[in-house]
C-alpha cells in the first residue's frame, strides 16, 4: 500500500490565505474576486506577480549575488494567493455569499466546513488571517509572536484582574484586559462606581469581543464560581470564534 502525504505545509497555506484575504480587503471590487473583473484582467494581475519573481531571479543573476530568499518567498506567496483567488472567482461565489451557502448546506471547495451563518464564517476568516500573519512573520524570520490571552469576568473582581494580568505578563504572554471597572469598589481610579448607559455598555461589550478576536485563548476569572450574564455572552462568542476557553477556577473546556 502506498501512503499519500499532503505536500503543502500549514505554514505555507496560512501565508497564502493571509495574502489573499489582505489583497481582497485592500482592493475590494478591483481584486481578483471583484465581480466586474475579467479573466484577461486576472491574468494581467497574476502575470505581474510572476514578473516580480522573475525580477528577483534576474537581478540576482545580473548582480552576481545570492537570491534574496525572503523576498523570493514573499513574491511566490503573492503568486500563489492570486492563482488561488482566481480559482475562487471561477467557482462563481463572492466571499460575502459563502457564509449563506454554508448555512444552506451547499458544498464547494471545503466551504461547507467554514461554519454556519454570516458571523461564523467571518470569525473563521479572521482566525485564518491572523494565523496567516503569524506564519508569514515566521517565514520572514521575525521572532515568534507570544501567545495572546483575553481576560473575561465580572469587573467587580478588580484585584484578580490585576493579579492575573501580572502573572500572565510575567509568563511571557500578551494580556488583553478591561480598562473600565464600574462594579468594583471606588478605590482604584478606573471608573469604579461610575455609571454608564445602555448604549455605552453595548459599545464596551463589542470592544471586548474585538479583543477576543485578537486573542489566542480566553481566560475566565470565575472567582468563587461566579460568571455573570455579560461574561457568559463573551464565553459563547469565544467558543463560536474557535477560541479555547480556560477558567481560573475549574480548568479548561
Amino acid at each position: 500500500m502506498t501512503s499519500t502525504y499532503l505536500v503543502l505545509s500549514d505554514l505555507t497555506l496560512s501565508a497564502v490565505q493571509a495574502e489573499a484575504t489582505g489583497a481582497h480587503a485592500k482592493h475590494g471590487d478591483h481584486s481578483m474576486l471583484g465581480p466586474s473583473q475579467t479573466d484577461d484582467r486576472r491574468l494581467a494581475i497574476l502575470t505581474e506577480e510572476v514578473g516580480e519573481v522573475a525580477r528577483e531571479l534576474n537581478d540576482a543573476a545580473i548582480g552576481d549575488r545570492p537570491i534574496d530568499r525572503d523576498k523570493l518567498v514573499k513574491e511566490l506567496i503573492q503568486v500563489a494567493a492570486m492563482a488561488a483567488t482566481w480559482v475562487e472567482a471561477l467557482e462563481g461565489t463572492p466571499p460575502r455569499l459563502r457564509s449563506q451557502q454554508a448555512a444552506e448546506g451547499i458544498t464547494g471547495i471545503g466551504w461547507d466546513n467554514l461554519g454556519h451563518g454570516t458571523e461564523a464564517w467571518a470569525l473563521n476568516q479572521i482566525r485564518m488571517a491572523q494565523q496567516g500573519l503569524r506564519d508569514a512573520g515566521e517565514l520572514a524570520g521575525l521572532p515568534p509572536m507570544p501567545r495572546i490571552v483575553c481576560l473575561c469576568g465580572s469587573t467587580r473582581f478588580y484585584d484578580t484582574f490585576q493579579q492575573v494580568n501580572y502573572e500572565r505578563t510575567m509568563a511571557g504572554e500578551i494580556v488583553l484586559s478591561v480598562g473600565f471597572y464600574p462594579h468594583a469598589k471606588a478605590e482604584h481610579g478606573h471608573g469604579e462606581g461610575v455609571g454608564h448607559d445602555s448604549s455605552e455598555k453595548v459599545t464596551l461589550d463589542e470592544l471586548h469581543k474585538r479583543k477576543i478576536d485578537l486573542a489566542d485563548y480566553v481566560l475566565v476569572l470565575n472567582v468563587g464560581g461566579y460568571i455573570g450574564e455579560s461574561t457568559r455572552s463573551e464565553i459563547a462568542y469565544a467558543e463560536q470564534a474557535g477560541r479555547p476557553v480556560e477558567y481560573l477556577e475549574g480548568g479548561t473546556r
